[in-house]
């Protein structure tokens, strides 16, 4: 079980957030490059049932990652639905806490279907990210290229990508503080 570093740039003002998260003991881990995609909500949110998978991207390296509630039903099948929707991976949150746990499963069945990175992170991170992605309606998001130091400001900016046919959050996930991208 590695603590993760969530890092979020959204261009509205060129905001840096960060974030503490648990990697989860099934599926693999977040990658040590880290991982660079779209943050979409889950529908459900609580992803009980199989969810709406993200839409068809132009671009065929986008990755695209589930925002989940925790609660209703185990932490295992909320991340395989994730994953047979077609998200590279997830983010569960919790609910009315800041405690992070560790996602595991007890059915041998799920934890070997389960392929994709995911991290357990608190309510006020879910809030964060829901704003922001509240704030990015009706815009066409795009791969945002700021860097940001370890105190959350931009340091250099970098020149974006095309933008995508969808709005959404862009978002980095990082398996270490060490792997904070800074010195890009």
């Amino acid at each position: 079980m590695a603590e993760v570093f969530v890092y979020v740039v959204y261009k509205q003002n060129s905001t840096c957030i960060d974030f503490r998260a648990l990697s989860a003991c099934l599926g693999p881990p977040v990658p040590r490059e880290g991982l660079r995609g779209y943050l979409i909500e889950a529908v459900p949110a609580n992803a009980c049932h199989p969810i709406g998978g993200p839409p068809a991207a132009s671009n065929s390296s986008a990755a695209f990652i589930a925002l989940i509630s925790r609660y209703d039903c185990p932490l295992g099948v909320k991340i395989l639905h994730a994953q047979q929707a077609g998200y590279q991976a997830a983010i569960v949150h919790n609910v009315n806490s800041e405690t992070l746990v560790t996602m595991v499963t007890n059915v041998e069945e799920i934890r070997q279907k389960i392929g994709i990175p995911s991290v357990f992170t608190g309510e006020s991170a879910s809030k964060k990210l829901r704003r922001v992605m509240g704030s990015e309606k009706g815009i066409h998001g795009r791969p945002v290229r700021d860097v940001c130091d370890l105190h959350g400001r931009v340091r250099r900016r970098r020149p974006a990508e095309d933008p995508p046919l969808f709005s959404r959050l862009s978002l980095r996930v990082y398996r270490h503080l060490a792997s904070h991208p800074a010195q890009e």
